[in-house]
């Protein structure tokens, strides 16, 4: 305590003590949401099942393709994910036979007017 009783000022910069939360302002987000898991996550162990991400990734070329096709104006009657998933695996098996690799990648792309798949081996 400075002479005449009065506390000096503070120093403009000087470190503060951590308030608390201010209360949450009604209409106004209180900042992100907490962390939801999710059902694709890591196990416990920490990885996926090469089995399940292959799946997974073959779930999503096959939505790919479908919207594709339909952009395309090329009929989407009949194909199951089923159907393509046999031609993936078919082509997934031939791509390794020939080229060094984990496991292929599978990208769709418009090609002469169509949807195509490209095949791309994973080292």
């Amino acid at each position: 305590v400075a002479a005449g009783g009065a506390a000096p000022p503070p120093a403009p910069n000087a470190a503060k003590s951590p308030a608390s939360p201010a209360p949450p302002v009604p209409g106004k987000a209180a900042g992100p949401p907490p962390p939801v898991p999710n059902a694709g996550a890591a196990t416990p162990t920490g990885t996926n099942s090469p089995a399940s991400d292959e799946k997974a990734h073959f779930r999503e070329v096959y939505a790919k393709y479908i919207e594709t096709r339909k952009q395309c104006s090329e009929p989407v009657d009949g194909l199951t994910f089923e159907k393509l998933e046999a031609t993936l695996i078919k082509t997934r098996d031939q791509v390794l036979a020939k080229h060094e690799g984990q496991s292929v990648r599978f990208t769709v792309y418009v090609k002469e007017g169509k949807a195509a798949l490209k095949a791309s081996p994973i080292r």
